[in-house]
């Protein structure tokens, strides 16, 4: 899980990669491909919740990028940077993202949106679902609209990021100073959260009858 770790230290973790883990990264994603190509045939779209992880909210940052996250449903997985842009398989993670039977639930897509243009150069087009977006269908209020605290109502999820707190200086967040294992722990909760608090999300949002603002507004809002 890289080295080279501790307060104000990045680990180097997040940008190498071994052969154990290029191996094992190839196989998932090429898991994901074959299922994905069956579907065009078999059975329609197939859903997966993604998330990525920076060192802070600059996406333009060099090596800024840390981590991507995916769920498929049953299993999820964290890959670090140095595995993504491997030249074995960063065109499997992009025929994975851009693939057209694949749909993405995320938590603000707007902002993992941007990291996937900036680091892989292309759009996820329509085929996302912001969770944030279906929170604001049903409240006003923007503190209820946080994937923790809607996963702490919903799906009786615990204060999982309090994880994190050993690792931050309040005055200088950075990702980059967590250890890769427990960023990829944290990060792997987000998206199965996600992935399980959306269909909930989806039938509330139908009974409150806000799913046109949502659809036709705050979507595409996000997407801009």
């Amino acid at each position: 899980v890289g080295h080279n770790g501790g307060h104000n230290t990045s680990w180097s973790g997040y940008y190498e990669a071994t052969t154990e883990q290029v191996q094992r990264a190839e196989e998932i994603f090429t898991s994901w491909l074959d299922l994905l190509d069956r579907a065009r045939v078999e059975g329609g779209p197939l859903k997966f919740s993604i998330d990525t992880e920076s060192c802070n909210l600059n996406i333009f940052k060099e090596r800024g990028f840390l981590m991507l996250q995916v769920y498929d449903g049953e299993k999820a997985y964290a890959f670090n940077a140095g595995v993504l842009f491997h030249p074995q398989v960063n065109p499997l993670v992009k025929l994975f993202l851009i693939h057209g039977e694949a749909r993405f639930y995320l938590w603000n897509t707007k902002y993992d949106r941007q990291v996937i243009w900036h680091n892989f150069g292309f759009s996820l087009e329509d085929r996302d679902l912001d969770g944030m977006v279906l929170a604001m269908g049903i409240t006003e209020k923007g503190k209820q609209c946080g994937l923790k605290y809607r996963s702490r109502q919903d799906l009786n999820a615990p204060f999982y990021e309090e994880a994190l707190d050993q690792w931050l200086d309040q005055a200088d967040i950075n990702y980059s100073h967590i250890p890769p294992s427990v960023l990829a722990e944290y990060g792997c909760k987000d998206v199965y959260y996600t992935y399980h608090e959306i269909p909930i999300l989806l039938k509330r949002v139908h009974k409150e009858g806000t799913m046109k603002v949502v659809k036709d507004i705050l979507m595409p809002a996000q997407r801009t």
